[in-house]
């Protein structure tokens, strides 16, 4: 890829890379779409609904006519991706309108449905996939082959080429790499590229960098052990009232009119604004952290648990509901899990480390070497730590932070070994799927097949 070329053509280098271990990066860019490119972008959204809906209705249909011959569900071959490809060509032989799509855009679809039905029979999701319907669906489309991209514009099967706002690298571009695949999403009035390129991996530095601990607040987002703050960019109290105001105008429409959508996308189009600024933040501070530290310590924090609403039960309601909800909200805008698996990536592509450490006691003990007491009244207001012991003074989130880092370092040096603790997959690198519930774990819905014989009508034997 060439930085700058007007010619409309892929780069030669665009599809080179080098040998040896590799990454895939994402870059999201602004799509530019003409007038007829944007109909036919909507179009092509409209017919993966379409196929979505369609391989919905065929989950409810083959199960009704599974329990109708006295199994208690379809086989598993009534969902898989060669027999819901034969549907699709025949829903394409009878509607001949979704021959104008890409094949591979509605292949796509099937594959998302089949994830979405694997993922809540494993108990990682908690509904079935369900109907999308037009007015609440997200406009989005993958192209995972035949793309090409050059610096002001990709190439998109059926579309040709639609220019995009390339940012990137000070205005360089995106880097050189190999182009995967394609997601295009309508957003908040705007139509969306992410491009994932296969790029190779950078060697590791050949100087030790400095190591980092890192405290998560409200106050301060990110107190590192550094003594330096990483305030994130959330939204301002003017726009926080503004958000107010356009939440009580779309409470005042009703659902389904044409003013609940206009007042509805007012909303959407303002709190994207905010949402970008985080997104941009988290990015850039995660890789400047990344790039000068080779070891960064931070809390393994259980965000779900710490933002459980207070409002209790009908028979012991909660207190201080309001102020909880409040707190709630701080915790969760600047996205403290983005962050770690931020975090977590970039130091496993540049070969640095990158672990999490029991976050108990961190606030409440003493930094200082030789002393390291813990006791509650170490802490005698939420901005200062204050040792009862040998009278160590400072902000109570930097000396979180450095006993933060002082554990980050000594779990580093007992698991120095492990060569994927040392390329930066530590815990909760790479988050898995999650193992089934136990109250669901006896739902019929989550059991394998056990009748793989059926032979009724309509559904395919294993």
């Amino acid at each position: 890829m060439q930085d700058g070329n007007p010619t409309g053509q892929p780069s030669d280098h665009a599809t080179q890379v080098a040998a040896g271990p590799f990454r895939l990066q994402a870059y999201r860019c602004w799509l530019r779409p003409q007038p007829a490119t944007n109909r036919d972008l909507f179009g092509f959204a409209d017919a993966r609904r379409w196929v979505w809906n369609a391989c919905v209705a065929w989950r409810e249909e083959v199960n009704l006519i599974a329990r109708s011959a006295g199994a208690n569900w379809a086989p598993a071959g009534a969902f898989s991706l060669t027999f819901l490809s034969r549907l699709l060509d025949q829903w394409c032989a009878e509607n001949l309108w979704l021959n104008l799509v890409p094949k591979q855009l509605l292949q796509q679809a099937l594959a998302d449905f089949i994830k979405a039905r694997a993922g809540f029979l494993s108990g990682a999701v908690e509904a079935p996939p369900r109907f999308q319907k037009a007015r609440e669906a997200t406009p989005t489309m993958r192209f995972p082959q035949h793309v090409q991209l050059n610096q002001n514009a990709v190439f998109l099967p059926k579309l040709g080429w639609v220019r995009l706002r390339n940012t990137f690298n000070l205005g360089r571009g995106i880097p050189a790499g190999q182009l995967r695949s394609a997601t295009v999403k309508f957003e908040a009035g705007r139509w969306f590229v992410t491009l994932l390129m296969r790029r190779p991996i950078s060697l590791p530095a050949s100087t030790p960098l400095a190591s980092v601990g890192l405290d998560y607040g409200v106050k301060h987002t990110l107190a590192s052990s550094a003594r330096t703050v990483l305030p994130a960019p959330v939204a301002t109290k003017r726009e926080a009232q503004r958000i107010l105001f356009l939440e009580h105008r779309l409470a005042r429409c009703v659902p389904g009119s044409h003013r609940y959508a206009v007042a509805l996308a007012k909303l959407n189009t303002f709190r994207s604004r905010i949402t970008r600024r985080i997104h941009d933040w988290r990015h850039k501070t995660t890789t400047d952290l990344s790039k000068n530290h080779g070891l960064i310590a931070a809390e393994a924090l259980r965000a779900k648990n710490m933002t459980a609403s207070a409002r209790g039960t009908v028979e012991a309601p909660g207190t201080r509901v309001a102020q909880k909800a409040g707190l709630n909200r701080a915790l969760l805008e600047p996205g403290f899990g983005i962050l770690m698996q931020q975090l977590a990536y970039k130091q496993a592509w540049r070969g640095h480390a990158f672990i999490q450490v029991d976050p108990a006691y961190t606030s409440q003990t003493c930094p200082r070497t030789g002393c390291g007491h813990v006791h509650a009244d170490n802490r005698p207001n939420r901005d200062t730590f204050r040792c009862v012991r040998c009278g160590y003074t400072d902000d109570a989130d930097f000396a979180a932070a450095d006993i933060i880092l002082r554990r980050g370092k000594q779990t580093f040096s007992a698991v120095r070994t492990a060569p994927a603790l040392a390329a930066g997959l530590g815990r909760d690198c790479a988050p898995g799927a999650s193992a089934p519930r136990g109250h669901r774990a006896s739902h019929s819905r989550t059991k394998p097949c056990l009748r793989p014989t059926t032979q009724a009508k309509g559904i395919p034997a294993f």
